[in-house]
């Protein structure tokens, strides 16, 4: 396994993990930047969706123009655009960033696949390895980012993660375009909706999950970043599982991540051990379904296919959050607003003179 394989790996994780790893990074983004939950919704919305509209055209540049050259513009995009992020003190230079970051990202990502693809099996591994994993570490490493900075650093973070990007594409060898008959290549409609539902569900997870834990009970952005590692953990089990066929594993895998999530729709109590056995579940079942459902069930053997693929994914993530965004903003105003009775009713309940109550 090549050390500059590695590296284009970290990179093409980088990318990946930037849909979930600013989830933590919410309810600072919700006060600091005086913003709406459909406001620090769009943060990943906006860089899901534009990255699932990039993705084809930036494999039909590289059909073009040669892999290794749009992988090095790309990461070189995503690192300006990062410092845009890192610079901004409002909610709609934020946004605009974070398109940027998916345009040059979709180039990287593409980038990356093809010239992972040109050599022994390890090395093709580490593509694997990247697409299961950073989404689930993303949360985990922008809470600790978050609590020891702020939520800048993130993306100042990102910066020469995506500029190794860059290195790595200009220490790889150039690769050859895809025979043509892979533009004709058409997913399954079952596994690539499953595909796209189970990436969906699972960031809904995430973004419900971290507003619980920050915004409804308090907990410290680090120790949400160990509450969540739970997930990536599941998940890393559940990629060791084999046998059976891609079927079986991966309809158990959806069967899972849904259990995880009614799991966490159902806690009995408001205390973070209950919500480490419903994630645990569901990254079992992301570890289980993303490998069989994407690479088995739906083919991942060029980079048509893996832009492809991707684009079914960030397609549902975008969903997701247009779906539960409007939900969770009208649950945490309702919760807002019953906080605030409750307190008034506790003062003036309170044994104090009715001066001190004023």
């Amino acid at each position: 396994m090549r050390f500059k394989s590695i590296l284009l790996a970290i990179a093409a994780g980088l990318v990946l993990a930037d849909a979930s790893i600013v989830t933590l990074a919410l309810p600072e983004l919700l006060t600091d930047l005086h913003t709406t939950i459909e406001g620090v919704a769009a943060v990943i919305g906006v860089y899901t969706l534009v990255l699932a509209i990039t993705l084809l055209p930036a494999w039909y540049l590289g059909q073009r123009v040669g892999y290794r050259g749009i992988g090095i513009a790309g990461f070189a995009i995503f690192a300006a655009a990062s410092v845009v992020c890192a610079r901004s003190d409002a909610l709609t230079p934020l946004l605009i960033g974070r398109g940027v970051q998916a345009i040059g990202g979709a180039a990287g990502l593409v980038a990356a696949f093809a010239l992972l693809h040109t050599g022994d099996k390890p090395q093709r591994q580490l593509w694997l390895v990247a697409a299961v994993l950073s989404t689930a570490l993303g949360p985990a490493l922008g809470g600790l980012l978050t609590q020891l900075f702020d939520w800048r650093a993130i993306f100042e973070a990102q910066i020469p993660l995506a500029l190794i990007g860059v290195v790595a594409c200009i220490l790889e060898e150039p690769v050859p375009a895809e025979p043509q008959a892979a533009e004709l290549v058409r997913p399954k409609f079952s596994p690539a909706a499953a595909l796209g539902f189970v990436s969906g569900a699972l960031t809904g997870v995430l973004f419900l999950l971290i507003l619980l834990l920050v915004a409804g009970w308090n907990v410290e952005p680090i120790a949400a970043a160990l509450v969540v590692t739970a997930l990536p953990i599941g998940a890393l089990a559940g990629s060791r599982i084999r046998g059976g066929s891609a079927t079986t594993r991966a309809a158990a895998g959806c069967l899972l991540v849904a259990g995880g999530v009614l799991a966490l729709a159902w806690l009995p109590d408001a205390e973070v051990w209950w919500t480490i056995a419903p994630q645990l579940l569901a990254g079992v079942g992301m570890g289980l379904s993303l490998p069989a459902l994407g690479g088995e069930l739906l083919p991942e053997r060029t980079a048509h296919d893996a832009a492809l693929l991707l684009t079914i994914r960030h397609a549902g993530i975008v969903v997701a959050l247009a779906l539960i965004a409007p939900i969770a903003a009208n649950q945490l105003d309702s919760s807002i607003h019953d906080a605030k009775l409750q307190g008034t009713a506790v003062l003036l309940d309170a044994a104090l003179p009715p001066q001190d109550k004023h």
